[in-house]
C-alpha cells in the first residue's frame, strides 16, 4: 500500500458542494467554458518587376497573426497593498493572507497558487520585404534583400492582474536586416600564354554579408517588488 498509513483514496469522488483540497496545495486548471481554438492566420502581398533580362525587383508585405494561444497565470495570486513591506507581506503566510480566495471565514484553510490556463496570448509580425536581383552573366552576380519589421509577443506573466504589461518586443524581433550575396568572377586573361590562361583567368570572389539591428532582452530584477511570490519582476 503505497499511501500506508493513510488509507488508499482511491477511487475518488469529488463533491460538487463541499470540494476538498489539501490545504496550501497548488492546483491547476483549465478556464471554465475554454473553448478558444488557438489559430495562426498568415498573409502576403508583392509586387515584382523585372528592368531588363538580368535586372529585377521586388517588395513584398508579409504578416502573420496568431490568437488565443495558451498561458498560465495565477488565478489567486497574492493582491497587491501599497503599504507592503518584506516585514509584512513577505512570508507565505502573508501572502496566502493576500489570496482573494483565503477569506476569514475558514482560516484553519488555505489556498495556495491556483494556476489557469487562459487563451489571452496574442502575437503578431509584419514586414516590409525587398530584393534587388541581377542574374549571372560571365563575371557578376548580386542578390540584394532588406527586411523591416516588428514582432510582438506576450511574455511571461509577472502581474496576474494586468496580463496586458507582460506584452511587448518578441525575443526574436529584428527590426532591420540587410544581406546581399556577391560573386564576381574574373575575365580571361588573354596574355602570357599558358601563366595567363591557366593561373590568372577565371578567379571567383564570392561572399555574403549581412547587417541587421540587435535582439531585444528581457530586464528582470530579481526582486519581488509586488510579492505575489515571483522574483522575476521587471524594474
Amino acid at each position: 500500500n503505497p499511501f500506508y498509513p493513510t488509507p488508499d483514496p482511491f477511487p475518488y469522488t469529488p463533491s460538487t458542494t463541499n470540494a476538498a483540497f489539501l490545504s496550501g496545495a497548488n492546483l491547476f486548471a483549465l478556464q471554465p467554458g475554454y473553448h478558444n481554438i488557438p489559430s495562426v492566420q498568415e498573409f502576403s502581398f508583392g509586387v515584382q518587376q523585372q528592368y531588363s533580362p538580368r535586372w529585377s525587383s521586388q517588395i513584398t508585405y508579409v504578416g502573420n497573426l496568431s490568437r488565443h494561444m495558451p498561458i498560465t497565470i495565477d488565478e489567486d495570486a497574492p493582491v497587491y497593498a501599497s503599504s507592503c513591506t518584506s516585514a509584512t507581506c513577505n512570508s507565505t503566510a502573508q501572502k496566502n493572507a493576500r489570496r482573494p480566495y483565503n477569506t476569514p471565514a475558514n482560516p484553519n484553510y488555505t489556498y495556495a497558487t491556483i494556476s489557469e490556463v487562459v487563451p489571452y496570448s496574442n502575437a503578431s509580425y509584419s514586414s516590409l520585404q525587398a530584393t534587388l536581383t541581377r542574374t549571372f552573366d560571365q563575371h557578376l552576380a548580386v542578390s540584394a534583400a532588406y527586411v523591416w519589421s516588428k514582432a510582438m509577443q506576450m511574455g511571461a506573466v509577472v502581474d496576474n492582474y494586468n496580463i496586458l504589461s507582460s506584452r511587448g518586443t518578441a525575443d526574436v524581433d529584428m527590426p532591420n536586416r540587410f544581406v546581399v550575396s556577391y560573386i564576381v568572377v574574373t575575365p580571361d586573361v588573354h596574355h602570357f600564354g599558358v601563366l595567363g590562361k591557366e593561373a590568372l583567368s577565371g578567379w571567383q570572389v564570392n561572399g555574403i554579408t549581412t547587417l541587421r539591428s540587435g535582439q531585444p532582452f528581457n530586464i528582470l530584477s530579481g526582486v519581488d517588488s509586488n510579492f505575489d511570490g515571483t522574483t522575476t519582476d521587471r524594474p
